[in-house]
């Protein structure tokens, strides 16, 4: 703030400071990057001195379990989307091709997360209210790949270091990967770090961690694509389970439109009562509603709840008005009415 508001050859040489820091830091990270898998193949060469060639020959067997474990996990999803979606797999599969393939190439369920919305409400017909709601809370809490992936990983590095975690250490496991997964950052290769807090809680050398640093993201590409399918999947089913918005029949509506035109010709002190003639519409949605109800039954002598017997024609029109589309169905009508001028 103050180098903007000092004159430009004052604040210049700082400014000229700062920006050769940040190009040092860039240099830095830059020499870092060109460096790093180098790092990696020295830890994994030490590590192979340490624990023998087999245990890079493992590596493919882990990365099978891993893909075998995901798949399986597909699998389970497509069977939920055919008995509570209701929809064909192969049909599900083809909407949400283009998700997973964004998904797979940038490792990241936020990088998609517009992409997942626009496919969830056009091509599987997915209402708005739900999975603009679903998504997102699911893009950062739904990442039952991840927490299979850190399972794997956990397991197959005890083996390789011969530390014998027994059932109980499996339900630890299975607890930390779980809730560890649950609000992880949706970030690439943020699986490693929640990794290492998985093995620090059985007591696995977090130094293991290179062995598998190598292959981590290629399992990365594919879990992502597997959290963000179970994104769509629990939005199908969110939205085949809750109950759609009812909209009125003509017929109720005309009905409530002859009882309000009726109170405006019989009782035109419900405008004054309801004050909507000097509002501008500045109160809550729900305050209006109640006040114009208010209004109609202390104008009209009706109780809030109970309609007394009359043979009055416009006691009897708000009876039906009232008995089809409820109180507050009732008194939007009435503000929508007096709103498009149908009442003046």
């Amino acid at each position: 703030m103050a180098l903007v508001v000092m004159a430009p050859q004052q604040s210049r040489p700082l400014l000229e400071l700062m920006g050769s820091l940040l190009e040092v830091c860039m240099t830095v990270v830059r020499v870092a990057m060109r460096l790093a898998p180098y790092a990696v193949f020295g830890l994994m060469t030490q590590l192979a001195t340490k624990i023998g060639l087999e245990a890079l020959l493992g590596m493919a067997v882990y990365v099978g379990t891993v893909l075998f474990g995901l798949s399986l996990l597909l699998c389970f999803y497509l069977l939920v989307v055919i008995l509570i979606g209701r929809i064909n797999p192969l049909q599900f599969l083809g909407a949400a091709r283009e998700v997973m393939l964004l998904a797979f190439s940038t490792s990241s369920s936020a990088a998609v997360l517009p992409l997942t919305m626009k496919t969830a409400q056009e091509k599987l017909g997915i209402r708005s209210s739900v999975s603009q709601f679903v998504v997102p809370l699911g893009a950062t809490i739904n990442m039952d790949g991840t927490a299979l992936y850190q399972g794997v990983a956990a397991i197959f590095l005890a083996q390789v270091f011969g530390v014998d975690i027994g059932t109980g250490g499996l339900l630890l496991i299975i607890i930390t990967a779980v809730g560890a997964s649950i609000g992880a950052p949706a970030t690439p290769g943020v699986g490693i770090v929640i990794l290492a807090l998985v093995l620090e809680s059985v007591n696995i050398p977090v130094a293991g961690i290179a062995l598998i640093l190598g292959v981590d993201r290629m399992l990365d590409m594919s879990r992502t694509s597997i959290n963000v399918c179970g994104d769509l999947v629990a939005s199908k089913v969110m939205d085949r389970w809750l109950p759609e918005e009812s909209q009125p029949e003509p017929a109720a509506a005309t009905a409530t439109l002859e009882a309000i035109r009726q109170i405006m010709e019989n009782f035109p002190g419900v405008h004054t009562v309801c004050g909507l003639t000097n509002v501008s519409y500045g109160l809550p949605e729900r305050k209006l509603i109640n006040r114009a109800f208010l209004a109609a039954a202390i104008t009209c002598g009706l109780d809030a709840a109970i309609l007394d017997p009359t043979d009055n024609r416009l006691l009897a029109a708000l009876k039906a008005a009232l008995a089809v589309n409820g109180r507050d169905k009732f008194c939007m009508d009435y503000l929508t009415a007096y709103r498009e001028g149908k009442l003046q």
